[in-house]
């Protein structure tokens, strides 16, 4: 997986990853976004990106419920994970309008390189934890930068569970 050691979020997470109060009002703009973030910031096609965040949504949306999604894939190019964080000012739709779970506000973004099979199963189930624990997201929800934020993703990960001061 990752030669044995801890796999950590926030040493994919930067803080110029994390967008908050972001008030686009569709999926596709949010994909948008972060395909241009991942080209600005990594040097990636925005268009492969866009592509590859597309391509897996047409497999089943990635909403967990509680008004968060994990939209990822593999990509072909990169050698490791790449990850972005965005919180939307209100909520979007974001799958069918009869799906539970279909209106998201915070998105966690995942991308792996194309053979990271372990690594990818381990980071999706850190970040459905993540999106699923109350405490973080409504921590989160008072963020006042985006280094609030990182900061509060490596507290959660070392046992402070959303418990921070931001």
């Amino acid at each position: 997986m990752n030669g044995g050691a801890v796999l950590k979020l926030s040493d994919y997470l930067p803080a110029e990853h994390i967008l908050l109060g972001v008030e686009w009002k569709s999926k596709k703009r949010v994909f948008e976004t972060v395909a241009l973030l991942f080209e600005n910031t990594c040097g990636l096609s925005r268009e492969k990106v866009f592509r590859m965040l597309i391509e897996r949504e047409r497999l089943g949306a990635t909403t967990l419920g509680g008004g968060s999604a994990i939209p990822h894939g593999r990509l072909d190019g990169i050698e490791k994970p790449l990850c972005a964080l965005m919180r939307l000012c209100a909520p979007i739709q974001y799958g069918a309008q009869d799906e539970e779970g279909a209106r998201v506000q915070t998105l966690f973004f995942l991308a792996v390189p194309e053979a990271a099979n372990d690594m990818h199963l381990a980071l999706l189930g850190k970040i459905s934890e993540l999106l699923t624990d109350g405490a973080f997201i409504g921590a989160l929800s008072r963020c006042a930068s985006a280094e609030d934020a990182r900061v509060l993703v490596a507290e959660w990960e070392v046992g402070g569970e959303g418990r921070s001061a931001a």
